[in-house]
C-alpha cells in the first residue's frame, strides 16, 4: 500500500475531515458547487445563520519545526501569481488541517492581517482536540 503524502492529498483530506467534524457535531453544512468561484470552501449553519469556512492544509514547517500555514489566495495575472489576503466578507473562520492530523478552527478576526501562521504556537486555544469542544463553542 502506498502511503506517500503530497499537498493535493492533504488538501483533499482536509476538506473531507472538516465536513466530517461539522457533521458529527450536528451542524448543517453546505458547500459551493464550483469551489473556484467562491472564496469559501464550506458553509455551516449556526443558530440559523450560515458561516463561511475557508479550509487550508499544509505539510510545511518553520525552521524551528512548527507547522506553517499560508492564509492567502492566488490571483493570476498572466504568468504572475499574486498572493492576497481574504476579507471578512469572504471568510468567517479558517479551518486549518496539518498533514499530521492536527487541526484548528480560528475566527477570521483573530488572523485577518496575517499571510502565514504557526497555529500551534500562536493560536493553541483554537486547536481541535478530543479534550476541547471548540466546534460546539461556535454557538
Amino acid at each position: 500500500m502506498d502511503f506517500n503524502v503530497n499537498e493535493d492529498k492533504i488538501r483533499f483530506a482536509a476538506e473531507h475531515f472538516a465536513r466530517y467534524l461539522f457533521s458529527i457535531c450536528g451542524y448543517r453544512i453546505s458547500y459551493p458547487e464550483f469551489n473556484d468561484t467562491e472564496s469559501y470552501d464550506l458553509l455551516i449553519e449556526i443558530n440559523g445563520q450560515f458561516k463561511k469556512i475557508q479550509i487550508k492544509s499544509t505539510s510545511q514547517k518553520t525552521s524551528s519545526g512548527k507547522i506553517l500555514f499560508t492564509l492567502t489566495k492566488g490571483r493570476y495575472n498572466r504568468s504572475i501569481v499574486e498572493r492576497i489576503l481574504y476579507t471578512s466578507k469572504e471568510v468567517d473562520y479558517f479551518y486549518l488541517y496539518a498533514s499530521n492530523g492536527d487541526s484548528w478552527l480560528i475566527p477570521f478576526e483573530a488572523i485577518k492581517d496575517k499571510k502565514n501562521i504557526a497555529p500551534e504556537y500562536s493560536f493553541p486555544n483554537f486547536q481541535i482536540t478530543k479534550k476541547n469542544n471548540i466546534i460546539k463553542e461556535l454557538e
